[in-house]
């Protein structure tokens, strides 16, 4: 059960996702929230991936980071340095994938993470927005020296819906849902811009 006290708190964070508000929220705090829950998704592949974590940690971890999409279905864009070829799968087929690659260890780090598409509300109601971040990823042998190694920025689409909790004592109190769409390869960087936003 390693890295147990790192993920309780991660459970307890997504557990409160929706942003309670008696009146309407910034859209600083909107895009604020967007990219907490973008470090939070980010730290559940990381779980994901780090296979001394205990199995059910992991399926844990995969169950939290279904939730933070608006459907199992959405799509997750990735590629390879070695083909340059993109290849898209489901955010269900991504993390079990992720879960079954034929390293001893992945490492996945996600950082400078920003909105790159101001959030915006539409028509329907609902605001929508983008965001960019900037992934590490590192398959790992049994000698814990790097196999594969990437380094490539994604964009991630964010929907978040003004909706309503009914309390029985008249009108209900209002939330914003927060949730993730498609996650598309932006680009592919050389292993020389690792430590560059």
């Amino acid at each position: 059960m390693k890295h147990f006290k790192y993920f309780l708190p991660l459970i307890f964070g997504l557990f409160y996702n929706p942003i309670s508000y008696c009146q309407a929220p910034t859209l600083a705090e909107i895009e604020q929230r967007a990219l907490e829950k973008a470090r939070e998704l980010g730290d559940l592949l990381k779980i994901i991936g780090d296979k001394r974590n205990d199995r059910k940690i992991r399926q844990n971890a995969k169950d939290l980071a279904i939730d933070l999409f608006e459907s199992d279905s959405n799509k997750i864009e990735v590629i390879s340095k070695l083909s340059k070829k993109k290849s898209v799968f489901s955010i269900r087929e991504y993390l079990n994938r992720l879960d079954h690659l034929p390293y001893d260890d992945v490492q996945i780090e996600w950082k400078y993470i920003q909105v790159v598409e101001d959030i915006k509300q539409k028509e329907d109601g609902s605001y929508y927005g983008k965001l960019r971040v900037y992934q590490l990823f590192e398959g790992q042998g049994a000698d814990k020296i790097a196999a594969y190694k990437d380094i490539t920025e994604k964009d991630i689409e964010v929907k978040i819906q003004d909706q309503q909790i009914e309390t029985g004592l008249g009108a209900g109190r209002k939330y914003f849902n927060l949730k993730f769409g498609d996650m598309t390869v932006y680009r592919l960087l050389d292993d020389t811009d690792k430590n560059k936003p």
